[in-house]
């Protein structure tokens, strides 16, 4: 153990440490302190460390000499959320292996899709469930005019083949962001000779992809907010199925399935159970023309007092969580 290790923990997207945290990273907590001293280091609040500028140097330099491809993080607009995230990777991370697969964490994703629209033209709120009129948007029918479903990709374009594209129908793009995002790359070295095709950009190809939003105070109160989350990630599925790995994003290459996942993180199991009482018995009405997909509700308290480390993400999720809805595939 040495202070240059936990020094590289703080790298793109882990930029807030606690001394806990360095130890379940399997370094010192005490190097904390060593590279405070050293300039390396501040403290926010009483716990919380991040990278000064200095440290931010120093990183650089360790990260070349340890052939490390890194870069430092960033000082955190929002430090308490930047720590929540890291705790969730490591629950998670220690809690499955993933057995003959790959797994690959990304904190504060955003996704990019198009098309952009605003919450009124994505859905209307009824009282037992959203009904989602963004299908019938200009937007989504030129798209889909133009690339409609099934298709066979076209391997030769690109992302700015589909940016001009974008513009010359004056369409614009959007982003959804999770607080994290695990890609689980299964049967990793059966796939590894395939390249993804230009327009996955985010690298969906051969993946199964979980998408994790820690669940806002608002969603217990005004469901209409969750409408506006969830219609992001409706969008965010149409332009993967149409233009980022059309014929390829639900399911693979050899025709096995490839899910997406959006999970809300509660703290308490209670508030999971909440969640999952208000929103399974309208589930059909959320995944609505989003399917298919899945929605799950799992506590940070369920994660912790799960002791047994399962072989997959499937073992874990189906212990832990709390199904809202799923689409199930044909014949199953």
């Amino acid at each position: 153990m040495s202070w240059e290790n936990t020094l590289l923990l703080f790298e793109d997207g882990y930029p807030c440490w606690t001394s806990d945290t360095v130890e379940l990273a399997g370094e010192d907590p005490g190097e904390l302190k060593v590279l405070e001293n050293m300039g390396l280091l501040e403290k926010t609040g009483t716990s919380i460390f991040q990278l000064t500028e200095e440290g931010r140097t120093k990183f650089r330099i360790q990260s070349e000499e340890y052939f490390f491809d890194a870069l430092p993080a960033e000082k955190s607009p929002d430090p308490q959320l930047d720590l929540k995230r890291l705790q969730l990777k490591q629950l998670l991370d220690s809690s499955f292996l993933g057995r003959w697969g790959l797994k690959k964490f990304e904190p504060g994703k955003k996704v990019y899709y198009y098309p952009a629209l605003p919450p009124v033209r994505t859905f209307i709120t009824q009282d037992n469930g959203p009904e989602w009129t963004y299908p019938e948007t200009h937007e989504i029918r030129t798209i889909n005019s133009q690339f409609p479903l099934p298709r066979v990709p076209d391997p030769d374009m690109t992302p700015e083949d589909i940016s001009r594209w974008m513009v010359a129908n004056g369409i614009h793009q959007d982003h959804f962001q999770a607080d994290l995002l695990l890609r689980h790359y299964c049967d990793f070295e059966y796939y590894m000779h395939v390249l993804p095709p230009a327009t996955d950009t985010e690298k969906f190809l051969h993946c199964d992809r979980f998408f994790f939003h820690f669940a806002r105070d608002s969603y217990f109160k005004d469901p209409s907010s969750i409408y506006e989350y969830l219609g992001k990630f409706h969008l965010l599925l149409f332009y993967y199925r149409h233009l980022g790995l059309p014929g390829s994003f639900d399911l693979d290459i050899h025709q096995q399935e490839n899910i997406s996942v959006l999970i809300f993180v509660t703290e308490t199991e209670d508030q999971a159970e909440d969640f999952y009482d208000r929103y399974h018995g309208m589930g059909e009405k959320l995944m609505g023309p989003g399917r298919p997909m899945e929605i799950e509700a799992l506590s940070i308290e369920a994660l912790k007092g799960h002791s047994q480390r399962e072989d997959s993400h499937f073992d874990l999720f189906d212990k832990l969580a709390h199904r809202v809805a799923i689409t199930y595939p044909p014949d199953s």
